[in-house]
C-alpha cells in the first residue's frame, strides 16, 4: 500500500470514529435525564463543536471512500476546508477546558462521561486526522483564515455577558498587541509583581455593547 493511500485509509477510519463518538455523545447528552429529549445541550459551543466536528468527518469519509477504492483522485478542497473548520471548533473547546475550565473546576469534573469525550477524545482525533493524515491537505494560506469562524463565534454563545476578562504575562508582548489592538480589549489592572524578575500579569478587559431589540 501507497503511503498516500494509508494516509487516507487513516483519515477515513478516524473520521468514522470521530462521526460515531460524537453521534454516541450527544445523543446521551440529549437523552440523559430520561424521558422526554433535552435539547437545551445545544446552547453550550461544547456541543455544536462536535456536532459540527461529527457531521464533517462524516461528509469527509463519505468522499474519502471512492478515492480508496479508485473512483476519484482526491477529497474536494471544499470538505477539507469543512474539515478544518470542524477542527478548529472543538481544539478550541479542547484547550478551553484543558488550560481554563479544567484549572478552575478540576479536570476530573470536566472529563466526566459524556464529557470525556467531547472534551477530549473527539478532539485530539480530530486534530490528529488532520494533522497526521491529512497533513494540512495542501490548503493555501489565506484559506486558515476559516479556521477562526469558531472564535468569533464564541462571544455570541454567551449573549448574557457584559464583561470578558483575561490574564497575559507582561512578557508576552506580541499577544499584548494583538488584544489590544485588535480585539479590543484594555489593560485595566497589573498583578503578582515579581520584583526578581520584574514581571507580572496584565489584567485585560473588554465590555460588550449590545445593541437593545
Amino acid at each position: 500500500m501507497k503511503k498516500k493511500q494509508f494516509y487516507n485509509l487513516c483519515s477515513f477510519l478516524t473520521d468514522l470514529l470521530i462521526f460515531a463518538l460524537a453521534f454516541y455523545a450527544i445523543w446521551t447528552a440529549v437523552h440523559e435525564r430520561g424521558g422526554k429529549p433535552d435539547y437545551s445541550t445545544f446552547r453550550y459551543f461544547t456541543t455544536d463543536s462536535n456536532a459540527l466536528a461529527g457531521a464533517v468527518s462524516f461528509l469527509a469519509a463519505a468522499f474519502t471512500f471512492p478515492v480508496l477504492i479508485g473512483k476519484r483522485e482526491r477529497v474536494p478542497k471544499s470538505v477539507l476546508i469543512l474539515k478544518y473548520v470542524g477542527t478548529c471548533a472543538v481544539g478550541l473547546t479542547f484547550f478551553v477546558v484543558l488550560l481554563f475550565l479544567g484549572m478552575i473546576f478540576g479536570h476530573e469534573t470536566q472529563y466526566d462521561g459524556t464529557s470525556l469525550y467531547m472534551h477530549g477524545i473527539i478532539p485530539m482525533l480530530a486534530m490528529v486526522s488532520w494533522i497526521a493524515f491529512d497533513r494540512g491537505a495542501h490548503l493555501r494560506y489565506r484559506t486558515f483564515l476559516f479556521g477562526l469562524i469558531p472564535v468569533a463565534l464564541v462571544e455570541d454563545y454567551f449573549p448574557d455577558t457584559k464583561v470578558y476578562r483575561l490574564i497575559i504575562p507582561s512578557n508576552v508582548v506580541r499577544n499584548t498587541v494583538f488584544y489590544v489592538n485588535k480585539c479590543g480589549y484594555r489593560i485595566v489592572k497589573v498583578v503578582g509583581f515579581d520584583r526578581e524578575t520584574n514581571m507580572a500579569d496584565y489584567v485585560f478587559e473588554k465590555r460588550i455593547r449590545r445593541k437593545s431589540k
